[in-house]
């Protein structure tokens, strides 16, 4: 019984942390993406709208900081269906779609991008 409870206490410590490890590895990576895949054109280096291209668009590129200037959705899903289907709600709102990415690096940048929120 003691060598359980032992078990028990070394995995409620070293889980958590593990799963912050795991967390913050989704986060760079998705940072890295977000560069690579020239985000910051549109979104700005920092993610808050203001990238060179952002004037060319109305309403402009969202600001990834506040979640009441996200345009279809604040939550990792919605973020993902905008990253991989892209916005055409008209001719100068247009994100295009990122289709190319997989299902892991969608998920990478969504991480990133929910990391900014409210900061």
């Amino acid at each position: 019984m003691k060598k359980l409870l032992t078990a028990l206490f070394v995995l409620s410590t070293v889980l958590p942390a593990f799963a912050d490890q795991q967390g913050t590895s989704n986060i760079e990576k998705g940072k890295q993406l977000y560069i690579s895949n020239k985000c910051a054109d549109c979104h700005g280096n920092e993610g808050k709208g203001d990238g060179i291209n952002a004037e060319a668009y109305d309403p402009n590129p969202t600001n990834f900081h506040n979640t009441k200037e996200y345009h279809h959705g604040h939550k990792g899903i919605d973020i993902i269906h905008s990253i991989k289907y892209g916005n055409k709600d008209n001719a100068n709102s247009i994100m295009p779609p990122f289709d190319h990415l997989t299902r892991q690096e969608l998920k990478e940048i969504s991480s990133y991008l929910l990391s900014l929120q409210d900061k």
